[in-house]
């Protein structure tokens, strides 16, 4: 990615760490939004019903695959009870959303693994793992989708043999002085 003019003029830091056992606002929210336009808009998309006196409507019911996803959602990821799972989806997407962002670094990965497992659209599953790379790229994470499972690109003994070579060309430059 390319820096910013703030970051080139070095007012702004530039990201020189992965990030390993964490993750931050960033990198969550662009996480997110790849979350928004690959499943929750095109789930809003296809449920959608407009009532043109009575407002709009969501039914789970409108469309099986989608059905049958929530419900592997609630029951399998969440371990909800199946009779707490709203009929109309706009009122399930605010608790997805409440649980996103309230999880661990590491809870967040299995969500998005969860998604990638068990959407019923392969292509649209593979298009998303394609984004979370780059995301993931991008915002320096230690992870990357490979295949459908995320795992490590780094091991910390990677991360830390590039700061023993400095260190040793440091202590050498001492030593020959």
């Amino acid at each position: 990615m390319e820096k910013s003019f703030s970051q080139r003029m070095g007012f702004k830091p530039i990201r020189s760490t992965f990030q390993i056992d964490s993750m931050d606002d960033i990198l969550r929210n662009k996480l997110w939004n790849g979350l928004q336009r690959y499943y929750w808009d095109v789930i809003g998309h296809k449920l959608y019903i407009n009532h043109y006196s009575g407002g709009s409507e969501y039914p789970l019911s409108k469309d099986e695959e989608i059905k049958q996803f929530y419900e592997i959602l609630w029951d399998r990821y969440f371990k909800k009870t199946l009779d707490t799972l709203k009929s109309d989806w706009s009122e399930n997407h605010p608790f997805v959303r409440e649980y996103f962002f309230s999880y661990a670094w590491y809870e967040v990965y299995d969500f998005i693994e969860f998604i990638t497992d068990y959407y019923p659209e392969k292509n649209r599953n593979l298009s998303f793992i394609k984004y979370c790379n780059l995301i993931l790229e991008q915002e320096m994470s230690a992870y990357r989708f490979v295949g459908n499972k995320i795992s490590p690109i780094i091991e910390n003994e990677e991360i830390s043999a590039p700061l023993k070579h400095f260190a040793e060309l440091y202590q050498g430059r001492i030593k020959q002085r």
